[in-house]
């Protein structure tokens, strides 16, 4: 493959010297158009198109990148023309690259211009290489081994799907003034043998950017200095998460956190917003349910701190953590005797890694890998203690646009 894309730009590059003698490009690592600069079209005299741009350097004449415009066969022959390439242009006056070269430019052979986020190889077919993994559906299948606190059970052999219905991030307003949107549409993972689910039918949450601070601090111990603070408060709501499975050998519990609304505060985020890391804390209104036993209301105080970072600019790698304390207050009826759990607990750890491992028809799949402790006391009849789980596998993604 290395020789037929060699072979591809020597023939172009020679072509293209035979008319206006162009000194070929280095096969290894050919110069590329900026995505940036305008790009200049012209008709050599056999009738092929080529690409140009001309770029000075410092005020001075620099050098024009050439390449064909269309991709070519393993033979350097055109066979369709350049897909997502801007149009040529600007000026009405033909493009003279003779002209170019009388005016001191270097001109050398190289390779097409692309998109940001994308990649042309040598015989100029595009690629994506970057991909924004806040933007996204996608369905997984995981390997997820599991030890549970009721006797000790390990469940080694576990399967699970993982889903994501819809997930979406944008900015609104500018950078000095404006919003964060975060939302989620039926995400979780959906366990087999035993059943088990983990599923948010909808999560939407708010990080601000002020113009202005939260409070201006001026301090007056020598020269006076202003100090800026800001809270860089926002909102956290969810609606309709389930959490149904075993929490004993043949008793399955369904729990219901109907809604949850939390105040945020991001101590540190990105400019764009994208990665963060924040703390968190409000209340929920929830419903536990198991079969032959009285249904538990409660209201839930939560405080949690958690994070969300992409790993360099190209996306390929995401890195999110959650660690959260949970205060059910349950809210008890006369005729139910009910557990003593005022004063019941739940607590939770949970980190994951996931990468970019190759993309389909330029639709990305992921490998992610991650781990869960969860603790709680609220269960009657059953003691306290840790459930272990680890989740291995694949995410298919759709959409995924470039970052």
């Amino acid at each position: 493959m290395r020789f037929a894309v060699r072979r591809a730009l020597a023939a172009a590059a020679l072509a293209l010297a035979s008319l206006v003698a162009l000194p070929p490009a280095a096969a290894e690592d050919p110069p590329r158009m900026s995505p940036d600069q305008p790009v200049h079209c012209f008709t050599d005299k056999k009738g092929e198109r080529w690409r140009a741009q001309c770029i000075d350097d410092g005020g001075e004449p620099g050098r024009c990148v050439v390449a064909r415009d269309a991709e070519l066969d393993e033979d350097g022959a055109p066979v369709r023309a350049l897909d997502r390439a801007r149009p040529c242009g600007p000026g009405a006056a033909p493009f003279d690259l003779a002209a170019a070269r009388a005016a001191g430019y270097d001109i050398v052979g190289g390779v097409a211009d692309a998109p940001r986020g994308w990649m042309r190889d040598a015989r100029g077919r595009v690629f994506q290489v970057t991909f924004d993994l806040h933007r996204r559906l996608y369905a997984g299948v995981s390997w997820t081994p599991a030890l549970r606190r009721a006797a000790g059970e390990r469940d080694l052999g576990r399967a699970a799907f993982d889903v994501g219905v819809l997930e979406i991030e944008g900015n609104t307003g500018t950078a000095q003034a404006g919003f964060r949107h975060r939302l989620r549409l039926v995400e979780g993972v959906i366990e087999l043998a035993p059943f088990g689910a983990d599923l948010t039918l909808l999560r939407y949450d708010l990080s601000r950017a002020r113009a202005d601070p939260l409070v201006r601090l001026t301090t007056f111990f020598g020269t006076p200095r202003r100090h800026d603070i800001d809270a860089h408060l926002g909102g956290w709501f969810e609606l309709g998460h389930v959490q149904a499975g075993e929490v004993a050998p043949g008793r399955e519990e369904t729990l219901w956190r109907y809604a949850t609304a939390h105040l945020t505060w991001d101590v540190w985020r990105t400019r764009e917003m994208d990665s963060f890391v924040r703390l968190r804390g409000g209340l929920g209104l929830e419903r536990a349910r198991e079969e032959g036993r009285p249904e538990r209301e409660a209201l839930t105080w939560a405080v949690a701190a958690e994070g969300d970072l992409t790993i360099g600019a190209s996306g390929l790698d995401r890195l999110t953590f959650l660690a959260q304390i949970e205060r059910p207050t349950f809210i008890a009826r006369d005729d139910e005797e009910g557990p003593d759990a005022r004063a019941a607990r739940r607590a939770a750890v949970r980190g994951g890694y996931e990468r970019v491992v190759v993309a389909v028809n330029d639709q990305p799949v992921t490998l992610r890998l991650a781990g869960e402790a969860a603790y709680r006391s609220d269960v009657p009849d059953l003691p306290a203690g840790w459930d272990l789980r680890l989740l291995l596998g694949l995410r298919f993604n759709l959409w995924a646009p470039a970052r």
